[in-house]
């Protein structure tokens, strides 16, 4: 392998440290074959990985994650393919509101045919990307189309998860069918012809029931369009796990449990698989005619190879349709059988829609009802079902509505059959479930059941409702009322307090003269694995020197999860090998069981502080080996009256060195055995290093403390070991613990080239500036290297330049790396070269593309390196200053090594010295002094040129380039030189102080014994007082103070901030002085306003509302927390909600001012996440989507009567509170409450 090759592969290793993801993607369906109910065959039906090579990768480049899709010919020949971004969303969702696909007609590549890269958070919403991929191919001289579906999500910040489903499939193929015949068409078609079958019934995904069937169709010539035009897909939402209806030629679904499956493909319609091929101009055994072979009726043959009848109109006609009456509330179908008469040549149907019905003039359109024939050797005759509960406005049709079937055939023909008459029924009461969550219910981490129901043709009055696990005895339970549906909870420990699985559950609802019942509702509940744990140790506090015989209280949960013997226990402490222990069962319960133990601890004399006691349990879960464990602390103390201490808080738990974030170490010191005024002195050190003093506060019975961040940011570790001492009674004792800590990740950056070119066939240098983020995650010093062509880990000489701070690290160093040398062929054929630039023993590196140019003379010049103004300079007088340059194109053009200084008006004299490191780098004295006649009232910058002389290839030559000097005048002259403080702060900001005293000096020059007669002070251009009310003169200095943080921040709109933003404005003082006579100067400095910062709040989604006071009102409001992450540190963390009513009527509140929230046992205010939980906002937090259930009641009033205000909401986290407000409106109800006392009344007449 030559050089070359191997820096290509070099490069290629770097730039690619991503993931690779070829999961296991399902290769085959098996699909079960039955007929009249008995299972036949099972067919394999390939998919779209048997056909496709598919690969996804997770490159990161310049701090940016990238997602690469690759697809490539694997099996056949790949002819066009639609590529759908889908972000989070379903199939059927995302071909409808998502923009056209991406199409390609043509390869990338030989092999590859997609190679496309996008920005992950481009194409993905709430951390999951989805797409739908569209193919066809070729093989076999079979053209067809085969479809994927892949969820990709990201779990952690590097890390992602590929995932695609199958599903289970079950066919009902027709009576008649040769089913060996269908097996071979779909394994040989790739595709399943719809209309042999029945139906289709799609059982699981994911080993969970299906509930839907997402189905995308189209015709052929709607999905496969000439060149780049977008295919016509037409979708459909089946809320059914059974397909048997198709109008299109091609169908793909989706099937969904909890997970959505990969795509299968229908055919709407496929000829007959036998002896008889219906189409071939050839009349075989069955067919009246084919074709052009229509001797038995010349001229009639229809495409159904049956001979028509001359002029004959085709008919709709109903054969039978079952049942004849129905309920308004049935959940089932209206099955209609029909065929055409004299159908001639109409062929099959078609269109959009190719069926409907109308009912009393009603049209329906699919899919409340789909339409499939009944025969496949006739495609005149037809099973239509009408879903009953997709009838429309069915309470209002009558007892015998008229419903007439219409299909649509080519040549815009439409049959209508003649009316048929349904008789419905008045319906009767039910109780239905119509939804469980969470199903499955996880005992580990769910914390409540949520049961939906609703009564169809509810009686009056409100039931009494009870409820029933695995028919036992029915038990009461109170549940919320919404109309005529409603909502039961059940907490954690009703669900799996049962310790069954599945769980079945039903409801009775019990009215004043009827009584209903659920039908079952299986719910699969999953149990915690066994688990061991301590729940307390007597005593818990042990002396050192002694022995002890400890009583440990332990909790075995879901005890029948495990074989074990009461025997099996055994324990462990300090450093001792495990021993039996005594174990007797105290208390059972059906998930958890409790022991009483008895372990016999030594301590050993001298040790002290908090120790842990490990208890285990051997026995086999699933016929495999287990032991579980279970630690509990107990502390030791030395023998009284030893005082001790202990650490009992770390807070934050893990401490976060990230730049961004800010806060030191705050520990709880427990002091035992010593009164907190005994402790004098208070150190910490961390790992092996020395102690230092820190601040405490006392708190409780121990000590609050500090650890700079600095001190453990600064050591750039993931884990230090904290050690705490306290010196009593001067004796110290000492505690220790250890600190997680969450570092920064180093990456570097290459900032600006200079030049960004080189040449070809000769000798070319550069300049590199570029910096390293969080340095400190370096082991060492970093040494650079640049690779380019087949030059490789060329050293670069840097030097640091600057560093930038965050928090009080290090976050960024900046390094100039000088005379980086390139030797590009003459016959090179780019214009451009590639380099790496590298940090050595790392894997920080970063790409740069360099122009190549043709060589051409270049011109020699200087750049001069020292930051101008290089001095300040009084008028007539004279300085020196040092400057800094280096000569550019030096040795293309035989430059010498000492140039002299070229002496000008302002320049009198110079010499210079060569950098011994860095060649034609030089460094120059120079003495500057102002041109003969000069002069200024101000003080002013001034352009310098600065030149020298050196030898060259051709002779001496001229280099210059300018600089500046500042020239102060000879005559008076005045500047501030100091303000404190020089940050102000808006008002809104916690900062914010008008009151703040504010104080500057002015330096006055060329000037004494002066006079300060008048003057103003001016701030953003705004005038703030007089000079004289607030300064004094002290020598050449005037001070002033009294201007306050309030009169300047008046001067400034603050509206026109972003939080947090801080901009300088100038602070100006206009000075009359006078000795002898008047002078007026004026001396200006800047001072810094900061906006107030970002805040919590929270946006109230939704109308204005009006609510009865007389009756309680329950209903549901979207309440979306902005800036979030200022309430509480984690999204996990848990919050507080409370409302309040301000609404008054005539001018007088009518509603109590106390905020509502969980008042006992009465939650009135309960939030959850919505669907989109949370995002990411403009400032770099994110915001939360809640949706909560409000209940007010008539007891949040001081009196009920119409009027209007707010309802105020606030959420409060353990960072912050936030709230905000809607409209609401109040009404008396009073209809519903006359109509109330009347029916009190009557009852009482009737009692009386």
């Amino acid at each position: 392998m030559n050089a070359k090759a191997m820096l290509l592969i070099k490069i290629i290793a770097i730039f690619s440290i991503y993931l690779v993801f070829s999961l296991p993607f399902v290769s085959a369906i098996n699909i079960n074959i039955y007929v009249n109910g008995n299972k036949q065959a099972i067919a394999q039906l390939k998919t779209f990985k048997e056909w496709i090579g598919k690969s996804y990768t997770f490159p990161f480049r310049q701090n940016t994650r990238y997602i690469n899709i690759k697809l490539s010919q694997s099996v056949g020949v790949i002819k066009k393919v639609y590529l759908y971004k889908c972000f989070n969303f379903n199939p059927y969702d995302c071909i409808q509101n998502l923009p056209d696909p991406v199409i390609y007609a043509n390869p990338a590549s030989e092999e590859v045919w997609i190679d496309e890269t996008y920005v992950w958070n481009d194409i993905s919403m709430d951390n999951t990307a989805n797409f739908i991929i569209f193919a066809k191919v070729s093989y076999n001289n079979i053209d067809f189309w085969t479809a994927s579906f892949d969820i990709v999500k990201r779990t952690g910040p590097s890390t992602f998860e590929v995932r695609s489903y199958e599903p289970k499939l079950k066919l009902n193929a027709k009576p008649g069918i040769d089913v060996s015949k269908l097996v071979n068409y779909i394994e040989t078609n790739y595709a399943i012809p719809l209309n042999w079958l029945e139906s289709a019934e799609f059982s699981s995904v994911d080993n969970n029931g299906v509930v839907r069937v997402y189905e995308i169709k189209a015709n052929f010539n709607e999905i496969d369009k000439s060149g780049l035009e977008n295919p016509d897909f037409y979708i459909n939402k089946i809320e059914d796990n059974e397909y048997s209806g198709l109008d299109k030629d091609i169908s793909f679904l989706f099937a969904e449990s909890n997970k959505i499956a990969i795509p299968v493909m229908f055919y709407r319609y496929v000829e007959l698989a036998g002896g008889a091929v219906c189409g071939n101009n050839i009349r075989e055994a069955g067919e009246e005619c084919d074709g052009t072979d229509d001797s038995a009726c010349p001229g009639l043959c229809t495409p159904s190879c049956k001979c028509g009848q001359p002029g004959v109109t085709p008919r709709l006609v109903i054969d039978s349709f079952t049942p004849q009456m129905i309920s308004c509330s049935d959940t089932g179908y209206i099955t209609v059988n029909a065929h055409v008469e004299n159908p001639s040549d109409i062929g099959m149907y078609q269109g959009s829609p190719a069926y409907f019905y109308k009912i009393n003039g009603i049209e329906v359109d699919p899919p409340a009802i789909s339409c499939y024939l009944s025969s496949q050797t006739d495609i005149y005759s037809y099973i239509c079902k009408i879903k009953i509960d997709s009838i429309p406005n069915c309470e209002q049709l009558g007892s015998t509505p008229n419903i007439v079937l219409h299909f649509n055939y080519a040549n815009n023909v439409m049959l209508e059959s003649s009316p048929f008459t349904v008789t419905v029924a008045e319906s009767q009461p039910s109780l239905v479930i119509e939804s469980v969550e969470p199903d499955p219910f996880d005992c580990r981490i769910d914390s409540q059941l949520e049961v939906r129901l609703m009564v169809n043709n509810e009686p009056a009055g409100s039931p009494t409702i009870y409820y029933s696990f695995n028919n036992q005895d029915y038990k009461q339970i109170q549940c919320s009322r919404y109309a005529n549906k409603y909502t039961c909870r059940f907490d954690k420990d009703m669900v799996c307090g049962e310790n069954t699985n599945p769980l079945v559950l039903k409801f009775k609802f019990v009215y004043s003269q009827l009584e209903l019942e659920s039908s079952e509702a299986s719910i699969a509940v999953i149990f915690p694995p066994p688990s061991l744990d301590i729940t307390s140790i007597t005593p818990e506090k042990l002396v050192a020197g002694n022995s002890y015989d400890v009583t440990v209280l332990a909790s075995l949960v879901m005890p029948s999860s495990i074989e074990y013997s009461d025997s099996n226990f055994r324990y462990k402490y300090l450093d001792k090998a495990y021993s039996s222990i005594s174990c007797t069962l105290d208390k059972e319960y059906p998930t958890v069981r409790y022991y009483r133990c008895t372990a016999t601890l030594d301590i050993p004399a001298g040790i002290y502080g908090t120790r842990y006691l490990t208890v285990a349990l051997d026995g086999y879960v699933n016929g495999k080996p287990e032991t579980l464990e279970a630690n509990y602390p107990f502390e030791i103390v030395l023998p009284a009256p030893e005082p001790s201490i202990s650490i009992t808080e770390l807070d934050p738990k893990r401490f976060d060195c990230s730049p961004d974030s800010s806060g030191d170490l705050y520990v709880f010191v427990k002091v035992e055995n010593a009164g907190l005024d005994k402790v004098t002195k208070k150190q910490y050190a961390l790992d092996e290093g020395r102690y230092s003093d820190m601040t405490c506060m006392q708190q409780g019975n121990g000590f609050r403390c500090v650890i700079p961040r600095d001190d453990i940011c600064g050591r750039m570790k993931e884990s230090l070991t904290l050690k705490i001492r306290f010196e009593i009674d001067k004796s110290w004792y000492e505690t220790f613990q250890s600190i997680s800590i969450m570092l920064p990740e180093p990456h570097m950056q290459v900032q600006r080239v200079y030049p960004n070119y080189v040449f070809k066939g000769e000798k070319s240098k550069i300049d590199v500036i570029l910096y390293i983020t969080n340095p400190g995650m370096l082991s060492s010093t970093p040494s650079f290297s640049y690779s380019y062509l087949e030059q490789t880990d060329l050293k670069m000489s840097c030097t640091k330049t600057a560093s930038e701070e965050r928090s009080g690290l290090v976050y960024r160093d900046w390094y100039k790396c000088r005379g980086l040398e390139f030797n590009v062929p003459r016959n090179y054929a780019n214009d451009w070269v590639n380099v790496l630039f590298s940090v050595e023993n790392t894997q920080l590196s970063f790409p740069y593309t360099l122009a190549v140019k043709e060589a051409s003379y270049v011109k020699p010049w200087i750049e001069i390196y020292t930051p101008a103004p290089i001095a300040e300079v009084t008028v007539g007088n004279a300085t020196t200053a040092s400057l800094e340059f280096f000569i550019h194109n030096a040795d293309a053009n035989g430059i010498g090594h000492s140039p002299s200084v070229i002496t000008n008006e302002w320049i009198k004299r110079g010499t210079c010295k060569e950098d011994e490191s860095i060649p034609y780098k030089f460094n120059c004295e120079l003495e500057i002094k102002t041109p003969s006649g000069y002069t200024t009232s101000n003080v002013v910058e001034e352009k310098l040129s600065f030149g020298v002389r050196v030898t060259s290839a051709s002779g001496m030559i001229t280099l210059t380039n300018e600089t500046s000097v500042i020239v102060r005048p000879v005559t008076p002259s005045a500047e501030i030189t100091s303000i404190s403080p020089d940050k102000i702060y808006c008002k809104g900001h916690p900062q914010a102080n008008p009151n703040q005293k504010i104080s500057f000096s002015i330096s006055v020059y060329n000037l004494e014994d002066f006079r300060l007669t008048g003057g103003k002070i001016y701030f953003n251009n705004q005038e703030v007082g007089n000079v004289a009310d607030y300064c004094k003169v002290s020598g050449t200095t005037i001070n002033c103070e009294g201007i306050t943080e309030g009169m300047l921040s008046n001067q400034v709109d603050c509206s026109a901030f972003t939080p947090g933003e801080v901009r300088k404005f100038d602070l100006v003082a206009n000075l009359t002085l006078s000795k002898e006579k008047i002078y007026r100067l004026s001396a200006s400095g800047k001072v810094s306003v900061e906006a107030p910062p970002l805040k919590p709040y929270l946006e109230v989604v939704g109308r204005a509302r009006t609510i009865l006071c007389l009756k309680e009102n329950t209903f549901d409001i979207d309440i979306i927390i902005r800036n979030a992450n200022l309430v509480h540190k984690s999204r996990d963390d848990e919050l507080s909600w409370q409302f309040k009513l301000e609404v008054s009527s005539k001018n007088k509140i009518i509603t109590k001012p106390s905020w509502w929230g969980k008042q006992g046992d009465i939650l009135y205010i309960s939030c959850k996440p919505s669907n989109w939980e949370w995002m990411e906002n403009q400032y770099g937090g994110w915001d939360e989507y809640y949706t909560c259930s409000v209940s007010i009641t008539p007891v949040m009033f001081t009196e009920c009567s119409t009027g209007k205000g707010k309802i105020l909401f606030k959420a409060q986290g353990n960072k912050g509170t936030a709230s905000g407000s809607t409209d609401i409106g109040v009404a008396t109800g009073e209809e519903e409450f006359e109509l109330a006392v009347n029916v009190v009344d009557d009852i009482i007449s009737s009692t009386e």
